[in-house]
């Protein structure tokens, strides 16, 4: 055999090294793919601070991504390009006048985020007592009795109170929008039943107490109309004398025309008409998604601000328990005034509907599926298609900035309505203390504190420690930066917010 050549040799080897030179670059760049790769996935899956922020792009979709069964931008023709309202400054004066029974909780809870989550001043009493949410109702809004609001008005009123306008613009100040909430007053009258015991109270037995109720209304209750009576009490909230709504009902229970009355009484007609000059809008229970919607668009906000969870829903006999077309009639007769009420306004309530530009229907179905998400992410169903700590992304359309959902917000969102009070409380607590300068971050590795419970991190401690879940606390030091996360050893527990709804309300 002859020897290869020297050129040829060399050949080879050259083509050897650089077949070798390719395998190590390919390497390389490999590695650095994978570098690139794992610093993105460890973002993704760090938890972020709780913020409503819209989250910044990135260049390519987080395999934590959590992803609906069907994508909602699938199922809905493409919106206009509204841009959430352009030119519309979000607002955050807002008074809500919180009628009884008619889902204003599940409402409250929303505005309590709000004035949570962008440091708002909500009217609120001093009184740390479970009570103090219906004080305004019984006592009215008194100065005295108020923490005072970091500026020289308040931004939200949420709580009961009897409608008096003249009171509440003092505490708000110019520009306030009035919402309030009503519901059908034959259910209402249902969740009355339920809540407040009334087969119990009226001494009433058998199998279907309601039913029994209605065959003779004035025998049982005899209360004065407001929140614990069946006369009227949506009017009753608004601001209706109580002497009038009483004379009214005797009026209509005296008639025996199938019709309780063909039109409003004047003094009916003069207080609706009242109402309506004063309400910048009245929602609807029934139609509460929709009615969330238009409360979004009057007040400049974006979707994230109305996401919710249901507060104070319960199943109960009386939701089904059916009643006779008589008794129906006999119940607009006792109720006379909220009938009307509810009628004019869910009149005007759908001519608003019809009025709304933009694609109102699908910018509906679209939060409906949001809402959807969010609340199956943050109840932790579907765990295995998402890690733990990874954030449910809701991006942008003609209706939402991008966002993101975080463990952190899920608990923000799952707040119980006195834990929230109660955080907003010491909040405004240690305002007052630091002379308007907010808190100080605080070491607790560098103090003497035997626990999280302690001066200076909560000014009520003891209440805080009442009214929320340690969690809950925990991720109210870490919003407010009292604690720093990389100071402290504790963390949120097991998903963080995601999981069950707290026992406490």
């Amino acid at each position: 055999m002859k020897a290869a050549p020297p050129f040829c040799l060399f050949q080879g080897l050259l083509l050897v090294s650089t077949v070798m030179l390719g395998i190590m670059m390919g390497m390389l760049l490999t590695g650095q793919t994978q570098i690139r790769v794992y610093s993105r996935e460890r973002i993704a899956t760090s938890a972020p601070e709780l913020t409503y922020n819209p989250a910044q792009p990135i260049n390519q979709q987080s395999e934590l991504t959590y992803k609906p069964a069907e994508s909602i931008e699938k199922t809905l023709p493409k919106p206009p390009d509204l841009k959430y309202n352009p030119g519309c400054e979000p607002r955050t004066k807002l008074a809500l006048i919180k009628t009884h029974k008619t889902g204003g909780t599940t409402l409250m809870q929303i505005l309590h985020r709000i004035a949570y989550l962008k440091d708002l001043s909500i009217i609120m009493g001093k009184s740390t007592n479970h009570g103090s949410i219906n004080e305004f109702y019984h006592h009215g809004i008194k100065k005295e009795k108020l923490i005072p609001p970091k500026e020289k008005y308040y931004d939200i009123l949420a709580y009961h109170t009897k409608y008096n306008r003249e009171v509440t613009d003092k505490a708000l100040g110019p520009n306030a929008m009035y919402i309030t909430l009503l519901r059908e007053p034959l259910g209402q009258l249902r969740s009355q039943f339920n809540f407040y015991w009334m087969a119990k109270s009226f001494k009433i037995t058998g199998p279907n107490p309601l039913s029994q109720f209605l065959k003779d209304p004035a025998k049982y209750d005899h209360r004065s109309p407001g929140y614990m009576a069946t006369r009227n009490p949506m009017a009753s909230d608004l601001g209706f004398g109580k002497k009038d709504l009483i004379a009214l009902t005797d009026q209509a229970m005296k008639s025996k025309e199938e019709v309780y009355f063909p039109k409003p009484p004047p003094m009916i007609e003069s207080f609706i008409k009242n109402i309506s000059s004063q309400m910048d809008l009245a929602m609807i229970m029934e139609y509460f998604d929709e009615s969330l919607v238009l409360l979004k668009r009057m007040m400049c906000w974006d979707l994230q601000d109305i996401l919710y969870f249901k507060s104070l829903s319960f199943n109960y006999k009386a939701k089904e328990e059916e009643i006779s077309e008589e008794l129906v009639k006999m119940h607009k007769r006792w109720d006379v005034v909220d009938y009307f009420l509810y009628d004019h306004f869910n009149r005007s309530f759908w001519n608003r509907v019809s009025k709304e530009e933009g694609d109102f229907w699908n910018e509906v179905k679209h939060f409906k599926e949001q809402n959807r998400r969010m609340q199956t992410y943050c109840l932790g169903e579907n765990i295995e298609k998402t890690d733990e700590q990874s954030s449910l992304v809701v991006e942008e359309t003609a209706w939402n900035s991008r966002f993101l959902i975080t463990p952190e917000f899920c608990t923000v969102v799952k707040y119980g309505q006195f834990c929230f009070m109660t955080l907003l409380r010491d909040r405004a607590f240690q305002r007052i203390k630091n002379k308007g300068k907010p808190a100080k971050p605080i070491d607790p590795l560098k103090t003497k504190m035997k626990s999280l419970y302690e001066k200076p991190l909560c000014e009520i401690c003891d209440i805080v420690s009442r009214d929320c879940t340690f969690n809950e606390y925990l991720t109210h030091l870490y919003h407010d930066k009292i604690i720093s996360r990389a100071k402290t050893s504790f963390h949120p527990s097991g998903m963080g917010g995601r999981g069950k709804i707290a026992d406490h309300v």
